[in-house]
């Protein structure tokens, strides 16, 4: 049984901690929203069902309170004109990066078979300026948790020979067997992949046309005793299909000593596979050969569960993206906001997924745009002790017995066992004092940070009685939280 690895930090504090380290071009003294406070809006708008700009301004104007527990929000919600303008503006590979970065340090733990294709944003391109549309290729890991792990942006489909070294270079792929469509049958595709001490099986069709022969033309000949085959049946939805997976270890036939000069020869090639499908769907029976290498010394069980797992980068990111998150429906051209979303929609996907709920991906970002606490769930808990991580009420209790409403405090003047003077927060910001005045808290003030200077000594043993109150409330919210 393998065991899951953690990060060490929590996985909401590690979020904000990666969008904080993306460099802010503009003037410091001219920002009013910064660029770590956007960002963390336009996920969790995006995990809240939010598909737009407009959408993510709706819900945080909705949600400013649950947003202002992890930033200041100094002047509230920016329009969705200013999001826009923001999100076309900020490195897409930078962006990248840092989410790579973030996914590598939140789930240390290494896949074992990754999944690398592209999808295109159809709806993104710009026939005026003659601009394609959008093709981001991702590598997904199919069997450990089903992350993204990163993606790499191109123009067009025919640039993914480019792109997949590049995307490979930046995410640790050690010891994983990654699987491409035809589109990565290359031998500088197949060497990066070694570079990044990982195993490749790729798909072999026509754009290897003397290989695919080859392959094609060994199976139909191979002895008995040099083959190996096991046999897969699948029946649902009123289709019977059969599928027998060959695979055979002889390839020193393909070296180029024995083969005709100039020919591309892959790297470190240990084995050649073949998987011949047979789907009887009800008169009509259709039968199919796809061809396979890898660098990997495969059994035919083992390649059989490599192939089919291929298929989860289009059944469990690229569909869910269309039908879930309406990527097809994005109109974003402008700038790098096209790219920039598909990270972020990337973002959501990986935190949505990893809830333990049996809920689906659609019913989970419903859940999270009316439901706060299902929200600070999905995002995972800030730190063990901090005020963030705890329900809504633990965010007031210091605060519900000094109201910054003169009515509510001039109802009280004349009786005073309810009067009680205003209290100072020490090592705090007055604009942080008038946020927890006005009834909002501030988030970033950790639990050890909530220490009071009373206006008159008298009340000395009532604010220290206060705050070990919240001591036991905030260990005992934790703990419940944790199980």
């Amino acid at each position: 049984m393998e065991t899951e690895t953690f990060s060490t930090k929590p996985q909401l504090r590690l979020l904000l901690d990666h969008l904080a380290a993306i460099k802010d071009t503009r003037q410091s003294w001219k920002v009013a929203y910064p660029l770590r406070e956007v960002l963390f809006l336009v996920v969790c708008g995006t995990i809240a069902s939010s598909d737009d700009y407009d959408d993510i301004v709706d819900w945080g104007e909705a949600h400013l309170s649950f947003l202002r527990r992890f930033c200041e929000f100094h002047f509230g919600i920016p329009c969705a004109d200013w999001l826009r303008t923001v999100m076309n503006r900020i490195d897409p590979d930078l962006f990248a990066a840092c989410f790579s970065s973030w996914v590598a340090e939140c789930w240390p733990d290494k896949p074992d078979l990754v999944a690398i294709d592209g999808k295109t944003s159809r709806r993104s391109h710009d026939r005026k300026r003659g601009q394609k549309a959008l093709h981001l290729v991702s590598a997904f890991a199919t069997t450990t948790r089903r992350l993204v792990l990163g993606q790499q942006a191109t123009d067009e489909k025919s640039n993914e020979i480019t792109a997949i070294p590049a995307l490979v270079e930046r995410i640790n792929l050690a010891g994983a067997l990654v699987s491409i469509d035809a589109m990565g049958c290359n031998p500088n595709i197949a060497q990066s992949i070694l570079d990044a001490k990982a195993d490749y099986l790729l798909a072999v069709k026509d754009n290897q046309p003397t290989l695919h022969a080859e392959i094609n033309s060994y199976f139909d000949t191979a002895p008995s005793n040099t083959i190996e085959q096991s046999q897969t049946i699948d029946k649902d939805h009123g289709r019977l299909e059969i599928r027998t997976h060959t695979v055979s270890h002889e390839v020193d036939w393909m070296t180029p000593e024995r083969s005709h000069p100039g020919a591309f020869r892959f790297p470190k090639l240990t084995t050649i596979a073949m998987v011949e499908s047979r789907t009887e769907r009800g008169d009509k029976i259709e039968t199919e050969r796809r061809s396979y290498i890898s660098s990997r010394i495969l059994r035919a069980d083992a390649f059989a569960d490599a192939v089919r797992s291929h298929w989860a980068i289009e059944n469990n990111l690229h569909w869910t993206l269309d039908m879930t998150f309406n990527e097809d429906q994005s109109r974003l051209r402008a700038g790098h906001g096209a790219k920039n979303m598909a990270v972020v929609r990337h973002f959501a996907l990986n935190l949505i997924r990893q809830a333990s709920d049996k809920r689906s991906i659609k019913r989970r970002r419903k859940r999270a745009s009316w439901d706060p606490l299902y929200l600070l769930q999905i995002l995972g808990p800030l730190s063990a002790v901090n005020l963030d991580s705890l329900p809504w009420l633990y965010g007031y209790l210091l605060l519900r017995h000094h109201s910054a409403d003169p009515k509510q405090q001039g109802s009280h003047n004349n009786n005073r066992s309810y009067h009680r003077p205003p209290l100072r927060l020490a090592s705090v910001s007055k604009r942080r004092r008038e946020l927890a005045c006005a009834g909002r808290g501030h988030p970033s003030v950790e639990l050890r940070a909530w220490r009071f200077i009373p206006a008159c000594g008298r009340y000395q043993r009532l604010c220290r009685r206060w705050c070990s109150r919240i001591a036991i409330q905030t260990r005992s919210a934790v703990a419940g939280m944790s199980m």
